[in-house]
């Protein structure tokens, strides 16, 4: 609005999200290959030696307009979903491209269904609740001791998803408090629970991912 930036004056909303990422334990190619069922671009940063600094447009199946709360609920429940760690970004934020560098891009396969990150982006702005209330040390003990609980989504991934559920069951367990081996331990159980286990070569990336995390 009158030539002004920022999260005051915006007019309209958007059919793409930007997520910002600074240090991933995911290179740019393997998020590529995550995201293959998402229509989504990746691009590099400037730095051609840092393959795990990048952007990640994802294209949303319908415009969406929030205000600045309701928009940064919005924006990390996209990013927690897709096993990816990115600040929240103001809508007013300006991005450029870099000349001579790679672009990732997937356009044949469908954009992401925003209606229940809406719903749930404005129901939490509602209950002016910042963040997940923190568990108790108890509550902690009993969410590791009951994985095929408390990482259903990643148990029961659909397929296709595969790669970035065991990505966001690791972190969940890392935020959880497990140490590296429990969590490796984790992904080796939800890998073969599954009826066609990823292949070896796939898995092994997908272990030394969630070892940087460490």
């Amino acid at each position: 609005r009158n030539g002004v930036r920022g999260k005051e004056n915006l007019i309209g909303g958007t059919k793409w999200l930007v997520l910002d990422i600074d240090d991933s334990v995911v290179s740019a190619g393997e998020m590529h290959f995550m995201l293959m069922d998402i229509n989504h671009h990746v691009a590099l940063s400037s730095d051609p030696s840092n393959d795990y600094k990048f952007r990640i447009l994802i294209e949303l199946d319908s415009v969406v307009e929030l205000n600045p709360i309701q928009w940064k609920h919005f924006y990390l429940a996209i990013a927690d979903d897709l096993a990816i760690k990115a600040d929240p970004l103001p809508q007013s934020q300006v991005f450029f491209s870099y000349a001579d560098r790679p672009v990732l891009s997937q356009l044949e396969a469908n954009p992401l269904p925003v209606r229940d990150y809406v719903m749930q982006a404005i129901e939490v702005a509602q209950a002016k609740e910042a963040s997940k209330p923190k568990l108790t040390p108890a509550q902690v003990r009993l969410a590791l001791s009951d994985p095929e609980s408390t990482f259903h989504y990643a148990f029961n991934a659909p397929n296709g998803t595969g790669s970035r559920s065991l990505i966001r069951a690791a972190y969940h367990a890392k935020d959880l408090g497990a140490d590296r081996d429990q969590t490796l331990q984790l992904i080796h159980d939800i890998n073969e629970f599954w009826e066609s286990p990823m292949p070896d070569e796939r898995f092994e990336a997908i272990l030394q991912q969630v070892s940087r995390m460490f």
